[in-house]
């Protein structure tokens, strides 16, 4: 019976012990283990479950394997951290280790497990304290376009009060909404309107492979803003020639305008000039376009 006391003792003993933070290690050290492997399909599931597993160190791993920090040791089965004057530290403890394993190899990636850990740094960084963080977050966002990361952008939108970073929110937001192949249309159309207002070769890129894609209403929208980004003088050209054609429909009488009433509807002159050489465009309006196709 006194064993048997002594031996519940020990047990409560270990479970008060167990803090949150130490159960936090317990599943960190688990979730490397995939990186043991060596194995591009294990190393996803271990970005993901280091991630997603709220343990303090989660971010620093996540960001040495960004980059290309993270090493690993099969036969010890240890996970170290490789500092730029190559100092080692252990993992999931941050414990420095004073000799390096002989088959220590770095963790590998390829270009899919790459977007997965820019997209596991921007889940991690977003909801920061410090603002250039949650920038570079967003930024990492926008470049991964992992949906997985809505539920964290919309949370971090809903706090952000710092109009640099919300723009960054929002653009970061409108990147995964196109690429999320069930949003709607009028979410995929205000997400184009958003990457047109940022205007710079990333955005432009995936409004580009957007406007290339199947005819859809989304798709005339994208292919509205990449006309727009690449030749706005053209842009402005193209408006004045539709407004031509639109003021072109109405008749002399409903212009109201009697200078126009000597112009057939064939653009000749009643007299059989033609109006600077044009049919049935208004000169003035004209020209306009013309300087604007030129400046292009």
């Amino acid at each position: 019976m006194r064993n048997l006391l002594v031996r519940l003792t020990a047990a409560l003993a270990l479970l008060v012990c167990l803090t949150p933070a130490r159960a936090a290690e317990a599943d960190i050290g688990q979730a490397l283990s995939g990186f043991l492997a060596d194995s591009y399909s294990q190393t996803g599931a271990a970005i993901d479950a280091v991630a997603q597993s709220g343990a303090p160190r989660a971010p620093a791993i996540i960001e040495a394997l960004q980059g290309e920090r993270l090493y690993y040791s099969a036969e010890s089965r240890s996970v170290l951290i490789k500092a730029k004057d190559d100092s080692l530290t252990d993992a999931a403890t941050a414990a420095k280790v004073a000799t390096a394993p002989e088959d220590l190899k770095p963790v590998r990636l390829n270009n899919r497990l790459r977007r997965a850990v820019d997209a596991a740094v921007g889940a991690l960084t977003l909801m920061s304290p410090d603002a250039a963080r949650r920038l570079e977050a967003a930024g990492a966002v926008f470049k991964s376009r992992d949906e997985a990361t809505l539920p964290t952008l919309d949370a971090a939108l809903a706090k952000e009060g710092e109009e640099k970073i919300r723009a960054a929110l929002q653009q970061a937001r409108a990147s995964v909404i196109l690429a999320k192949s069930d949003s709607s249309d009028a979410d995929k159309i205000e997400a184009v309107a958003t990457l047109r207002a940022r205007g710079d070769q990333d955005s432009l890129a995936i409004l580009t492979g957007l406007a290339a894609g199947p005819e859809t209403i989304v798709r005339q929208s994208a292919q509205a803003a990449v006309a727009v980004d690449r030749n706005p003088a053209r842009a402005v050209a193209q408006s004045a020639e539709r407004l031509v054609r639109a003021v072109a429909r109405f008749g002399p009488a409903a212009r109201g305008n009697r200078s126009g009433h000597h112009l057939r509807r064939h653009g000749r002159h009643q007299h059989g000039a033609w109006r600077n050489g044009d049919a049935g465009r208004l000169h003035d309006l004209r020209r306009a376009g013309i300087r604007a196709h030129e400046m292009a």
